[in-house]
């Protein structure tokens, strides 16, 4: 038989089989006098072996082993398992994208934005953005509390946290609400560059007016002990400035004093 023939007959390509030649996993058959291959049905088997094997996911490079004698049936089938877990690892993966591009196509179909951050959250740091736009400063606090949400909404798609997405829906919806949080996060804005001792009042009446608001704490402070957030980095990681530092440590510091 010729290439062609082996190939339509095995369901592959000829470039396939020159591929199989090259590896080394299909012996060369002896050629005629016109220097064509000639292959016989032993090859055809040999072939629809290796494509067999291949399609059910058995490197090209191990074929050998599942078809030569000699191979010790243990190695075989730790081989076997470990290809079934990088499988089944790889389904839930695409399983999960699956899942993500359905989240997406919804997003869209409703004229949502199809970013990881939720619409809410969005919307809300928009609106206090506009509100605050001749002071740079504040304005440029806004967009890190911004990124630092993309950040999370990217690392935890699936599980963005309720109480923050809740809480900027109310900030979005009630101005004295936005009001409160602008001057907090303004207080917390004025911290920085300057020690710690030099500011201590300011720091000391921030940690308290922060214990207060409960639910506009964490969009400072970050992941609390309140609710145990260890989905992604929190302020405390992220914020080098010293006093703002403190301002982070001494409320949560305090908070699980309170539940001691």
């Amino acid at each position: 038989m010729r290439i062609s023939d082996v190939a339509r007959l095995a369901g592959v390509s000829a470039r396939t089989i020159r591929h199989y030649h090259r590896l080394g996993i299909l012996p060369e058959p002896a050629r005629t006098a016109g220097d064509y291959r000639d292959y016989e049905i032993a090859d055809l088997v040999r072939v629809m072996h290796i494509h067999y094997l291949s399609t059910a996911g058995i490197p090209l490079r191990s074929v050998p082993r599942f078809l030569d004698s000699g191979a010790e049936s243990s190695e075989v089938t730790a081989e076997i398992n470990v290809l079934s877990e990088a499988l089944a690892e790889r389904i839930e993966q695409l399983e999960r994208q699956r899942e993500r591009l359905a989240a997406l196509a919804e997003r869209a179909e409703a004229g949502q934005s199809i970013e990881p951050l939720p619409a809410e959250v969005r919307h809300a740091l928009d609106m206090c953005i506009a509100e605050v736009e001749d002071d740079a400063g504040l304005v440029r606090y806004l967009k890190r509390e911004r990124e630092l949400f993309e950040l999370l909404a990217i690392s935890v798609p699936d599980s963005f946290p309720e109480a923050i997405v809740a809480e900027y829906r109310r900030i979005g919806r009630d101005a004295e609400a936005r009001a409160a949080y602008l001057d907090l996060l303004t207080r917390f804005r004025d911290l920085e560059n300057r020690a710690p001792s030099v500011v201590m009042p300011e720091i000391d009446a921030l940690v308290g007016d922060l214990c207060r608001h409960e639910s506009l704490r964490s969009l400072i402070v970050g992941a609390s002990v309140d609710d145990g957030g260890d989905a992604g980095p929190s302020a405390e990681d992220l914020v080098s400035d010293p006093a703002q530092r403190e301002v982070i440590e001494r409320v949560l510091d305090r908070l699980s004093g309170d539940r001691r």
